[in-house]
């Protein structure tokens, strides 16, 4: 879903009254809900996502969804020469590879040879691997202003933990 997608359904939850104590989101989701705690206008978080979008052009990558357990991606890929990262670990038989393209591709190859399921993600940016480490580093985002308090509480997807808005960066 998209971040205004997002928006829109904490606006029509809050207009029939329901209104959330505590946020957290992933990737995108992850600035929504900056958003509905009050930690970023809106503003910021276009401007941090148009930021981003631009220290991001021109890099080329690859997803993979794996559908079997860790232990086994990883036995599996062993034997290749530049085997892609493994990004996430999104439950007990599935696991998402990212990398360049044609390290995605061999990865995928050979594990369906060996009879695991996969789905390869038509997505360009290998999110989560060292090819992102440079437009990270290089990302110049200015430091905006936090509420000096906020309704709604904040839990990072990174740490898991309440973060108050003077520990969020923007980076």
């Amino acid at each position: 879903r998209t971040i205004a997608a997002q928006l829109d359904a904490i606006e029509d939850m809050r207009a029939r009254g329901i209104v959330p104590s505590v946020v957290t989101g992933y990737c995108f989701g992850e600035y929504a809900a900056a958003v509905t705690a009050g930690i970023l206008t809106l503003n910021a978080a276009v401007h941090i996502l148009v930021h981003r979008a631009r220290a991001v052009r021109g890099v080329d990558g690859a997803l993979l969804n794996v559908f079997t357990d860790v232990n086994v991606v990883n036995r599996l890929l062993a034997p290749l020469s530049q085997p892609p990262t493994i990004a996430i670990i999104a439950g007990p038989t599935h696991v998402v590879l990212t990398g360049p393209t044609d390290d995605v591709r061999e990865a995928d190859h050979a594990l369906r040879q060996a009879g695991v399921k996969t789905i390869f993600v038509p997505a360009q940016l290998p999110f989560h691997s060292t090819l992102m480490d440079k437009p990270s580093h290089d990302l110049n985002i200015p430091q905006f202003p936090t509420p000096a308090h906020q309704d709604v509480r904040f839990v990072s997807g990174l740490s898991g933990i309440v973060l108050p808005p003077e520990r969020v960066t923007t980076a």
